[in-house]
Order: structure tokens, then C-alpha cells, then sequence
């Protein structure tokens, strides 16, 4: 989107009610829905032409 900024980020960031913070099925189940949402944006024609992913 800017020319002059040679890299960028993408963060998904997953609410979870405080009561479920010790809960690691629940986090685990939010890591991996981030997990895929960030991968269909890594495919998505917004972001194609990137050649460098970390």
C-alpha cells in the first residue's frame, strides 16, 4: 500500500471472555482460527504479490 515502507504486518487478534484465559482448549481452538485466517490472507489478491513471508 506504501511505496516508501519497505515491509508490513498483519496481526489477527482473537477475543476470548476472561473466564476461558486458563482454558487451552479454547486458546488453542483461537490460535488456530487466526492460524487459517491469516494464511487466506497470505493467498488472498491483496497480498499475492508479497515473495516474503515469516
Amino acid at each position: 500500500m506504501f511505496q516508501d515502507i519497505p515491509y508490513e504486518w498483519v496481526w489477527d487478534i482473537k477475543c476470548i471472555k476472561k473466564g476461558d484465559a486458563g482454558n487451552e482448549e479454547i486458546l488453542k481452538s483461537k490460535r488456530q482460527e487466526a492460524s487459517g485466517q491469516l494464511e487466506r490472507y497470505r493467498h488472498s489478491p491483496l497480498f499475492s504479490e508479497r515473495t516474503y513471508y515469516s
